[in-house]
């Protein structure tokens, strides 16, 4: 083999070597951002809340964030409204840390790192390098417009979403 094959050759093997470790980390990365129409089922979001819920819809999907909807029915004590789940895996860490330090959120220690925002009737999770946020968004008309606070509600569907994410 001359000198000029044999550099050809080891290009070749070194270009394939660096193709398949691309690959491979293409596949880590993508592993690493979690479905959020995966973190919960409609049935059991439907037992936690006592209502009936619609089918998973994805919302927006950015390099840093991933969304899912669940429509919810009304029942007689509560109004209809929407579950969503957000996954963040770009600067989860340093967004966890900078609102869980809020005067207004309340720890939930049952999740690890987590905290509720009644603002937001949110409970936001850091697990690893992702953060997950379960929020529900559900308007009452009686006595004028306000919201209706699921936080028990909240922290239970977070914690299934915890385990899967």
């Amino acid at each position: 083999m001359t000198r000029l094959a044999r550099a050809g050759a080891v290009l070749s093997a070194v270009v394939t070597a660096l193709g398949s470790a691309a690959l491979v980390a293409g596949a880590s990365v993508s592993a690493a951002k979690p479905n959020p129409c995966k973190l919960l089922k409609s049935a059991e979001i439907e037992k936690v809340l006592g209502q009936d819920v619609g089918k998973a819809k994805k919302g927006l999907t950015t390099a840093v964030t991933r969304t899912c909807e669940w429509k919810v029915q009304p029942s007689a004590e509560f109004p209809d409204g929407v579950i969503d789940t957000f996954i963040q895996t770009v600067g989860a860490k340093i967004a966890y840390d900078t609102n869980s330090k809020d005067a207004a959120v309340e720890k939930v220690p049952q999740l690890g790192k987590a905290y509720y925002d009644e603002r937001l009737d949110a409970v936001t999770v850091l697990k690893g390098k992702v953060l997950l946020n379960v929020q529900g968004v559900f308007l009452s008309t009686q006595a004028g417009v306000g919201a209706v606070h699921r936080k028990d509600a909240l922290i239970d569907l977070a914690k299934i979403a915890r385990r899967r994410v």
